[in-house]
């Protein structure tokens, strides 16, 4: 399993600088598997591995992903000493370890008398953040694809049953109406009749959506009434031929017409004409509606991602807003959608992938606010030689006291395992030092809102990619 220590150096403190730190801190003898630290721990700590082996881990999508293993003389914790944050990582021992644990007073004491290992400790975290920051983020990448693509699945698994349940039916239904139709044939119509038999079946299927409007009660009413008449013509199977007639927006008045121009003896036979025609034209709605649900996920997989399309171009701001709540669509539902987009928002110059990596972000962090119910709305304005996009949930807010980190990297609100604490770090930086542009974060109970402020200047060539020209998908509310 791939680890930071595999494609960077990593420092040792000498048998001398330990000895100098041993006085400062508490000696603790660990056996295999035992857990030195958790993560979310809010006490800091400095840990120096004496003897022994450590290992790093941090739970990315449900599972835990190595980070660093550490053996003698190397040593884990300081971030969290600089930045006063809660533990990013978890720390358990892979063999039998002795570690020496040093508290906060004990670390600045460290630093402060010891010159060679302050520079030994802060050169190596140099090295490490950066390292530990794009493992996180490759891990969460591919963590957030799968759920992405889990929610994807999802959605189109409806339309593709809907249509392979009505293709299964149309072998039954056209069977029916062929064998109906020759029995019909033999009743022997005039051509009058038949020609008002052909406009009756066309309105059949031009109000065949009338069903749909009506509610349990009138639809069950209906029914009932359209059964009863069918039972007293003697009519087989008159309630699979009442769901029909409903959903068509025929009632017992259109039958009683019906038997008045074609006759008595046409009766049995041109109800199941007429019902299974109805059906027929049912499961062909149903196959050309899920076709078309499928295929407009498809287009909106592509937009999401720019496939063949080049990196950098115009994006349509409104477009990418459009496709990221397609992808996201799992994770709305039961909340209300409202969109506020202004009429002929001009293109911005830039990485089409990357700003949906941004709405990204800021949607799933609003869904996840808002736990399954609630508001969100997308705003879009031009302000001056601006684009402005503002993601808006009535959730309760984040805390005033943590306003101000909300954008620093592996700092998150969420339980363990839920968040990373790098999603609006990637969504800031891809914005400030990807696009020129600007995000902000106003926030109180009931109204959380992060606005986005992109230039329409295009973006200097060098402008120095915020993941290596790898976009995140790391969804997760910091």
């Amino acid at each position: 399993m791939a680890t930071v220590r595999d494609s960077v150096f990593n420092p040792k403190l000498t048998c001398r600088q330990i000895s100098c730190m041993v006085p400062l801190g508490v000696m603790i003898d660990l056996e295999p598997g035992e857990q030195l630290f958790d993560e979310g721990e809010p006490e800091h700590h400095f840990y120096v591995v004496v003897d022994g082996r450590i290992q790093v881990t941090k739970l990315i999508g449900g599972k835990q992903t190595v980070l660093l293993e550490h053996t003698e003389g190397e040593f884990t914790g300081a971030l969290s000493m600089f930045t006063g944050a809660l533990s990013i990582a978890s720390a358990h021992a892979m063999e039998k370890s002795r570690v020496l644990r040093i508290d906060v007073e004990g670390f600045k004491g460290t630093l402060t008398q010891c010159a060679d290992i302050a520079i030994t400790i802060l050169s190596t975290m140099a090295i490490r953040l950066p390292e530990a920051t794009l493992l996180v983020q490759q891990r969460e990448k591919l963590a957030s694809l799968g759920r992405m693509a889990a929610g994807l699945a999802h959605e189109l698994n409806n339309p593709a049953s809907a249509a392979k349940r009505a293709s299964s039916q149309m072998s039954d239904v056209l069977a029916r109406m062929q064998r109906h139709a020759l029995d019909l044939g033999a009743v022997c119509l005039n051509a009058e009749r038949r020609e008002w038999l052909a406009g009756f079946e066309a309105r059949c299927l031009k109000d065949l959506s009338c069903g749909t409007k009506l509610n349990t009660m009138e639809r069950s009413d209906r029914e009932e009434a359209i059964v009863e008449w069918l039972e007293e013509e003697g009519v087989d199977d008159p309630y699979e031929h009442a769901m029909a007639f409903v959903n068509a927006g025929i009632g017992p008045e259109d039958l009683d017409e019906l038997r008045v121009q074609l006759g008595d003896a046409a009766v049995p036979h041109a109800v199941p004409w007429l019902s299974s025609t109805i059906q027929a034209e049912e499961n062909l709605q149903s196959i050309a509606e899920s076709s078309s649900r499928i295929s407009s996920l498809v287009n909106s997989v592509k937009e999401y991602s720019y496939m063949d399309q080049a990196p950098r171009q115009d994006v349509d701001i409104r477009s990418g807003l459009e496709s990221t709540l397609t992808m996201l669509g799992h994770k709305l539902k039961g909340i209300t959608v409202t969109r506020d987009y202004a009429p002929e928002l001009p293109r911005v110059p830039g990485f089409g992938s990357e700003l949906n990596q941004v709405w990204t972000n800021l949607i799933d962090n609003a869904a996840d606010a808002l736990g399954g119910h609630g508001e969100l709305t997308l705003q879009t304005r031009r302000d001056g030689d601006h684009v402005t996009v503002a993601v808006i949930d009535n959730g309760p807010g984040v805390p005033k006291e943590i306003q101000q980190r909300i954008f620093e990297p592996f700092f998150t609100t969420k339980p363990v395992g839920k968040g990373t604490g790098l999603g609006l770090d990637v969504a800031y930086r891809t914005v400030i030092d990807r696009h020129l542009g600007d995000m902000t974060l106003i926030s109180q109970p009931g109204c959380t809102r992060f606005e986005v402020r992109l230039p329409f200047a295009a973006a200097p060539p060098e402008a120095v990619s915020v993941l290596a020209g790898a976009p995140e998908l790391a969804g997760a509310r910091n």
